[in-house]
């Protein structure tokens, strides 16, 4: 089951079925990379559906920008109209602004280390979605506004790259559109992103 607000699919936190094979749909027009991925992309027997984060800075030993996405488990409450976000089942390194596939670590089977451990499968969820600064936005309005980031995303790239700073302006779109829940998961594996996200908005 797809969201129809943020265009993810939906996936039980430990479902008993390998995920199957999907093929990768064409983007809509002006649609950016980020939700051909975050839509249709899965192989098999390694499951990158879920409630995917946008775009953190991870930096390569060779000085390079990489883009890193967290996916979280996600289980609907279609009664209550919202979805429980638990503890993150993926990890997924990708080019800056694009659908090439870097690295890709599947902490639910096991492949890959999972800096995660200490949290539970089947425990409490750690966020509910939506959270308080999209509810307001409609289906339409919350993609516009996610178009804009994952533009700044890719302009910043640069900018980090050369001197590690973010703009505050860029740093206020992202914290406005990602759930809170991901900037303590994220600080696992993008620190430097994080700290910088944070000293500019304190700033």
């Amino acid at each position: 089951m797809k969201c129809g607000r943020c265009g993810a699919i939906f996936i039980s936190h430990r479902p008993s079925i390998p995920p199957q094979r999907k093929v990768a749909q064409k983007p809509q027009q002006n649609d950016h990379l980020f939700f051909s991925l975050r839509g249709f992309i899965s192989y098999p027997h390694i499951n990158i559906t879920g409630y995917w984060s946008y775009p953190a800075f991870v930096m390569s030993s060779k000085n390079q920008v990489f883009w890193l996405h967290l996916i979280l488990a996600m289980v609907p409450d279609p009664a209550k109209k919202v979805t429980g976000l638990f503890r993150p089942r993926a990890s997924v390194i990708t080019t800056p602004g694009s659908k090439a596939i870097v690295h890709i670590d599947d902490f639910w089977v096991g492949i890959g280390p999972d800096p995660f451990d200490d949290y539970p499968w089947n425990g409490q969820p750690a966020g509910i979605y939506p959270h308080e600064t999209i509810k307001g936005l409609s289906p339409s309005g919350l993609k516009e506004k996610e178009r804009a980031l994952l533009a700044a995303c890719e302009a910043e790239t640069h900018r980090f790259e050369k001197d590690k700073t973010l703009s505050q302006d860029f740093c206020q779109q992202w914290r406005d559109l990602s759930h809170p829940v991901f900037a303590g998961f994220l600080n696992r594996l993008a620190p430097d992103f994080i700290k910088t996200l944070e000293a500019s908005l304190k700033s």
